[in-house]
């Protein structure tokens, strides 16, 4: 029988519900539905039973609706207008209730130079086990690749485990591993999948977990999707993401990159980006913003190669193409970039948020360093 709820009444009938979701319980004292941690959204339906102490019982049912929070994602110039003509890449993984696996901590690496676009994942037991056996078969679609999967947490040789299957068959990889007296509990990350994303996203499911166990308990198949938006003038993307990990990376094409016929890239960029490199304050000051947009071959440092390659893009004989990258504003590290220490993450990342979150991207054209491109009418 389903866990009692409260004994309500002259004759302290109790009440039996069931078909509650992960996140939800009875208030023992009042009989009310409460939330101690983040419901999984959707429709859930609960059932509830009174029996009386003279065998008779009554039951009734209803369905209850659980919506998500909102996240949203607005992308501006360095002048802080929003800019136009960027494309969104939304990679999103749902965890629906009785999941023993999940998705989390979703990343996307974009190359800054031909723009190749990797993920990866923590694979993560949601449920537990008190044995020490679990069966994963991962799935690419849509054009996506597998590149490989790697045991990072919790299951691993060096915690007494036995790996016994590993295999890769086209976009098919299977893993299997078992450990004598073992178990698994919840919430342990067990390792990382990483997977070339399609060039064309078309939208829809791009991986998928099968026909996996954990212990000997079956799982509820699980997939990751991708999905492109245009973002138009309004530079905003938003999704509703009930319990779900989500990552976004940004993208802007440079058919514009000549304004009025003239280069916004100049050598008052390059000189600029000189001064960055021996710890002098360019025209516009040493920000992360300067920082970024000084360091044209992406390698983390602002040095005289910077400066000769935007001297070259300027007068036309540039051996690497002017590029756009977003930050989000609040990224860790900005605040405290250097010359030397000019790395940054150029995506926005959502957890199993628990209320509506916004974010601010900045795009930045690599190479403007005195930031004269502006928005074009």
């Amino acid at each position: 029988m389903p866990p009692p709820g409260a004994a309500v009444g002259k004759n302290a009938i109790r009440l039996y519900i069931s078909g509650l979701p992960a996140g939800l319980s009875v208030q023992s004292a009042t009989g009310l539905i409460i939330r101690t941690t983040p419901a999984n959204a959707g429709v859930h339906h609960i059932t509830v039973v009174g029996p009386d102490s003279g065998g008779l019982s009554a039951q009734t049912s209803f369905d209850l609706s659980i919506t998500g929070h909102t996240g949203t994602a607005s992308v501006v110039s360095r002048a802080g207008l929003a800019l136009p003509g960027v494309t969104a890449y939304e990679i999103i993984s749902t965890t629906p209730g009785g999941s023993l696996y999940g998705f989390k901590n979703i990343a996307v690496d974009t190359h800054p130079v031909t723009g190749m676009k990797t993920m990866s994942a923590d694979v993560v037991a949601t449920g537990s086990s008190a044995e020490g056996a679990l069966d994963l078969t991962f799935q690419a679609h849509g054009g996506a690749t597998l590149q490989s999967f790697q045991f990072t947490g919790s299951v691993s040789a060096a915690n007494g485990w036995t790996l016994l299957e590993n295999t890769q068959v086209a976009n098919t990889y299977g893993v299997t591993a078992i450990k004598v007296d073992g178990s698994i509990a919840a919430d342990s990350i067990l390792g990382k999948i990483t997977i070339t994303l399609p060039s064309v996203a078309t939208g829809g499911s791009i991986l998928s977990l099968t026909d996996a166990t954990l212990g000997s308990q079956v799982n509820l198949d699980r997939e990751i999707t991708y999905g492109r938006i245009d973002l138009g003038n309004s530079g905003q993307t938003s999704a509703t993401l009930p319990d779900s990990n989500l990552a976004i990376s940004f993208d802007r094409g440079t058919a514009d990159y000549l304004v009025a016929g003239k280069r916004p890239i100049t050598a008052a960029d390059a000189l600029d980006a000189l001064k960055l490199s021996v710890g002098l304050n360019a025209s516009q000051g040493n920000s992360w913003k300067e920082l970024i947009a000084a360091d044209m071959n992406h390698d983390g440092r602002v040095t005289a190669a910077d400066a000769l390659e935007i001297l070259k893009t300027s007068v036309g004989i540039n051996t690497i193409q002017p590029s756009w990258v977003f930050v989000p504003n609040d990224a860790s590290g900005l605040a405290s970039m250097t010359r030397t220490t000019a790395s940054y993450k150029d995506e926005f990342n959502l957890s199993s948020i628990t209320a509506p979150t916004s974010a601010t991207i900045t795009g930045i054209l690599v190479g403007d360093v005195n930031n004269s491109w502006v928005i074009p009418t």
